[in-house]
């Protein structure tokens, strides 16, 4: 447990460039600098694309509370100041990958191109492993399933990687008929 009567930043931890009221260890933890208290990151779960880690860190002089991402953070205060127009990428596609290691820097074509070239990385997978063709299959199953469900057009389903549009036929999938 750490001590904060002696107010002395342990060892290797640094000031947050971002808000001086807060320090950063070198894991990536965040960490109140009165109380030591390490910060708990969330993830805005309405939100249906952005999956990224925040944390809530109190501006004193502004009194209220900013939104900052765990990444950008990391990136600026233990990697490299992040330059204007850089993107930080999680390299493994998983958004809730911030160890260091994980982290680099992207323009935004570079972070398009990516991401038009690996589909998103899979980012329904957790495991850092690639999804079987019978896993994929499952996937665009349930997406058919779901339009055929509410009646939606399953002729050009868009949720379907390039990779596997020629692989499967959506015929073949024996998709349960739904009528509402």
């Amino acid at each position: 447990m750490l001590n904060s009567k002696n107010n002395k930043i342990p060892k290797g931890w640094k000031v947050l460039i971002e808000n001086a009221d807060y320090l950063i260890d070198q894991e990536g933890n965040i960490y109140n600098s009165q109380t030591f208290q390490k910060l708990k990151p969330w993830v805005h779960d309405k939100s249906k694309t952005n999956h990224y880690l925040k944390l809530d860190l109190y501006n004193r002089h502004k009194n209220k509370n900013e939104k900052f991402y765990v990444h950008r953070l990391i990136m600026n205060n233990l990697i490299q100041e992040i330059p204007e127009g850089m993107l930080v990428d999680h390299i493994n596609g998983l958004k809730f990958d911030n160890r260091v290691e994980n982290l680099h820097l992207l323009s935004a074509q570079e972070n398009a191109n990516l991401w038009y070239s690996t589909q998103c990385k899979f980012q329904k997978t957790l495991q850092h492993q690639i999804p079987t063709l019978e896993e994929q299959k499952k996937y665009i199953k349930k997406v058919v399933e779901s339009k055929t469900k509410f009646n939606q057009n399953t002729s050009k389903i868009q949720n379907i990687p390039n990779h596997l549009q020629g692989l499967i036929d959506i015929n073949d999938l024996e998709v349960e008929e739904y009528e509402i």
